[in-house]
C-alpha cells in the first residue's frame, strides 16, 4: 500500500506481497522496461534432528519471546531497504511435524550423525524480523527417553534479522543426555563432570540405564586382556554345567523370558553354583570363572562414598537387554528370538545405534562397548547347556547391532563390563 513516497505492508499479507525494483537511466528514445517481482516475506520453518530417529510426530508452538516482531514493514523504493514501523508479540502458533522418514539405524551410521529429521510447515514474517526474537514450546512426541516437554527460549545466539524474499531453516539439534552414577552417590549429567568443559567437579563411576531397578554400567571394561568364560577343567571333564539356573540351548531364547535371571545372583549367589564347582561357590570371588570375578575386582578398585554399597556383577544375557533398549535405543519391541552359536549364519544381529551409546562412555573418558572386534564381545553370567555341551553366554556388540549368543567356555577368550546395583 503505498503511502507519500514509500510502500507498505502489513503481516498478514507477508506470505502474497510481491515488490519489484529497477533502476534505469533513461534516454531520449522508447526504452523496454522489464520489471520482476519478489516476495516481501520471509518464511521460516523449524527442523529438529538427532542421531536416532525420531519415532513419533512431534508438538510444539512457536511464538515470539516479547513485543518484538513486526506488524507492519515500511519499504523504500528509492535503496530498496525495509524498516519496521510496528511491533507485537506472535501469539502461540501450531509448529507440529512428523516423525522422521530416514531409515532406521543406518541413515546416521547408527548414532554417529544427526541424519533423523522432522520438519514444521512454513511460518511468515516481515523483513527485518530477528530470528532471536522467536522462540520453540515443546509439548508432546518422543525421540529418546521421555515425552518431550520444555521451551527453547532462543532459537539462534546471535543476532540475525530476515531478509526480505528469504527462506529460513532452523535447525534443533536434540542429543540425549546420558545419566551417570557419581562417585559420592549423586546422579548428574555431563554438565556436572570435568568433561563438561562448564566447571563440573563430579566423577562418574558408571551410566545408569534403569532408574527403577537401580542398575548401572561401568565406564570401562573389566580386562585389561580377555578371558574365558570358566577354567578349561570344567571343559575337560564333559562340559560341567556349572549354574543351578543354566538355560536349555534347545530354547536358549528363554534366557531373556522364562528363564532371566539376574547377573547379580549368579555372580554372588552360592546356591547358583553346582557341586562340580571347585573351591568358593560364589563365582564373583572364585577365579576359576575370570569374568565374573573381574567385574567384582573391577568394582573393589572404585571409590564410593555413597550408601548403600555398591553390588558390582558380571551381567547376565537379560541384563543385556536393559543396555539394548535404553542405552543403545533398539527396537524395544522386539522379540529376542535368536541365541544360537555365534559361527551360525542363521543367528539374528538386533540393531541398535551403537555409535551414540558409545558416546555415552567415551565423553567421560570410557571405553566404547559397541566394537567389532575382539573387545566388542562380552561374556554374560547366563550359562547354556545340553547334554553334551556348556557354553557362556557371548555377547556380540558392533556399532549396527547386539548379537545374543553363546561361545564353549573353554577354548575361546571374551571381554567383560561390570554391571552394578546402586
Amino acid at each position: 500500500m503505498p503511502v507519500g513516497d514509500r510502500l507498505e505492508v502489513s503481516l498478514a499479507n507477508a506470505a502474497t506481497a510481491r515488490i519489484g525494483r529497477q533502476q534505469i537511466t533513461l534516454g531520449t528514445t522508447d526504452q523496454t522496461v522489464s520489471l520482476s517481482s519478489k516476495h516481501v516475506g520471509v518464511r521460516v520453518r523449524t527442523q529438529i534432528t538427532a542421531k536416532k530417529d525420531i519415532p513419533t510426530a512431534l508438538t510444539a508452538t512457536l511464538l515470539s519471546t516479547g513485543n518484538n516482531i513486526p506488524q507492519r514493514g515500511s519499504y523504500n523504493p528509492a535503496d530498496g531497504s525495509y524498516t519496521s514501523m510496528s511491533n507485537a508479540a506472535m501469539a502461540a502458533t501450531t509448529n507440529d511435524s512428523p516423525m522422521s522418514a530416514e531409515a532406521r539405524f543406518s541413515a546416521s551410521n547408527y548414532g554417529q550423525t544427526y541424519a533423523y529429521t522432522s520438519t514444521a510447515n512454513y511460518h511468515y514474517f516481515l523483513p527485518t524480523t530477528d530470528v532471536t526474537s522467536l522462540k520453540l514450546n515443546l509439548t508432546g512426541g518422543q525421540i529418546f527417553w521421555k515425552s518431550l516437554s520444555g521451551s527453547i527460549n532462543k532459537l539462534a545466539n546471535n543476532s540475525h534479522l530476515f531478509d526480505a524474499n528469504g527462506s529460513y531453516l532452523i535447525k534443533i539439534k536434540m542429543k540425549p543426555s546420558f545419566t551417570y552414577l557419581m562417585s559420592d552417590g549423586s546422579h548428574g549429567t555431563l554438565k556436572d563432570t570435568p568433561f563438561g568443559g562448564v566447571g563440573g567437579t563430579k566423577t562418574p563411576i558408571a551410566v545408569i540405564i534403569d532408574k527403577v531397578g537401580h542398575m548401572a554400567v561401568a565406564l570401562k571394561n573389566a580386562y585389561s586382556n580377555n578371558d574365558v568364560w570358566a577354567h578349561p577343567y570344567y571343559a575337560y571333564h564333559g562340559y560341567m554345567n556349572t549354574n543351578t539356573h543354566s538355560v536349555d540351548m534347545a530354547h536358549a531364547e528363554t534366557a531373556l523370558t522364562t528363564d532371566a535371571k539376574s547377573g547379580i545372583d549368579e555372580t554372588w549367589d552360592a546356591s547358583y553354583s553346582t557341586g562340580v564347582v571347585r573351591g568358593d561357590k560364589v563365582k564373583g570371588r572364585n577365579p576359576d570363572f575370570p569374568p565374573f570375578k573381574a567385574c567384582v575386582d573391577y568394582g573393589s578398585g572404585i571409590s564410593y562414598s555413597g550408601s548403600p554399597a555398591l553390588t558390582w556383577y558380571l551381567p547376565s544375557s537379560s541384563d543385556f537387554r536393559m543396555l539394548y533398549d535404553n542405552l543403545g535405543f533398539g527396537d524395544r519391541s522386539a522379540i529376542i528370538t535368536s541365541i544360537i552359536e555365534h559361527y551360525k549364519p542363521q543367528g539374528i544381529a538386533y540393531g541398535w545405534y551403537g555409535n551414540l551409546m558409545n558416546e555415552a562412555f567415551t565423553a567421560v573418558g570410557g571405553d566404547a562397548m559397541a566394537r567389532g572386534d575382539a573387545n566388542g564381545r562380552y561374556w554374560s553370567s547366563t550359562l547354556f547347556t545340553s547334554s553334551t555341551l556348556a557354553s557362556g553366554g557371548w555377547m556380540m556388540t558392533s556399532l549396527s547391532s547386539l548379537r545374543w549368543t553363546y561361545f564353549y567356555y573353554h577354548n575361546i577368550v571374551g571381554q567383560a563390563r561390570a554391571f552394578v546395583k546402586y
